[in-house]
């Protein structure tokens, strides 16, 4: 259980960058030549899943986990100025990574809570 929980509580840390660094980019919209930044937090949570494969109950060891990366687009370039911001892009990512959090925080806090169930029903 806890497990899992860490693994997640790692991801939504992915995803809360994340929705910094896409207002970030919402907020730069019209600086001449800023370029779009994002995080991959599907990489992040493929290693923080990973990890559980390489934890051992009876060590109680974790695998390290990197640092959740902000990598910048300079692919890109949607203006003249060299801005590569599509607002439209970033509002519906900016929303996707909300929903995703709020649903993955609403899975731990149910776990959570029947955690706290279970225990107090083993105190009675």
């Amino acid at each position: 259980m806890f497990e899992i929980t860490s693994a997640l509580g790692r991801v939504l840390d992915a995803l809360s960058v994340r929705q910094s660094v896409l207002s970030d980019n919402i907020a730069n919209v019209n600086t001449p030549g800023f370029k779009r930044s994002d995080v991959d937090f599907r990489e992040v949570a493929r290693q923080a899943f990973a990890e559980l494969e390489k934890t051992s109950p009876h060590r109680g060891q974790r695998a390290s986990q990197g640092p959740i990366r902000v990598v910048q687009d300079r692919t890109s370039s949607m203006r003249n100025d060299g801005n590569n911001v599509d607002i439209e892009r970033e509002m519906v990512l900016l929303e996707e990574t909300a929903l995703r959090y709020n649903t993955i925080a609403e899975y731990v806090s149910r776990r959570l809570r029947d955690l706290r169930t279970v225990i107090d029903a083993g105190r009675r």
